[in-house]
């Protein structure tokens, strides 16, 4: 009776020290920097060449974020947070179809109209003709779904 009583104290131990384990390489895991090593294969297929995913998902080098060209206007992918005020909210319905994506580059910022980075070709391009508000455009994606694009400046460094 005594050596079953040791036997389940022995196991008991095991599975505790087991658990801290566990929670101790998670702790561990979250701890490191949001950027995690991507392994993908180059032209030469003796060469593996491993870059930095960014926090966006997106390898470094590449444009970390989806921005199409209309009018001679870059616009970027509107995504709100505390530091970008939300622009005034319009209706795709106030919107006409200006044509859509026929380039996709995801290396480099749009410098040509309907030309995009990580946005698909074909994708809808939805422009208001009245001056005061082309700060904003819509680009409906395949889905059917419509993002709202805002007006910036390509960036110095991302």
């Amino acid at each position: 009776m005594e050596k079953k009583i040791r036997k389940r104290y022995i196991v008991g131990i095991i599975v505790v020290l087991a658990m801290l384990i566990g929670l101790i390489i998670v702790v561990m895991g979250s701890k490191k920097n949001d950027t995690q090593p991507v392994t993908t294969e180059s032209s030469s297929e003796d060469m593996i060449e491993v870059t930095t995913e960014s926090s966006t998902g997106y390898p470094s080098g590449m444009v970390q974020r989806p921005y199409v060209m209309v009018n001679d206007i870059l616009y970027v992918c509107y995504v709100q947070t505390t530091v970008e005020p939300e622009p005034t909210v319009y209706s795709p319905d106030e919107y006409v179809k200006a044509g859509e994506i026929t380039v996709r580059d995801d290396w480099n910022y749009p410098n040509d109209n309907f030309k995009s980075a990580h946005v698909t070709i074909g994708a809808g391009i939805y422009v208001n003709n009245n001056e005061e508000l082309n700060e904003v455009i819509f680009v409906e994606e395949k889905s059917g779904e419509f993002e709202k694009y805002i007006r910036t400046e390509v960036p110095e460094e991302e």
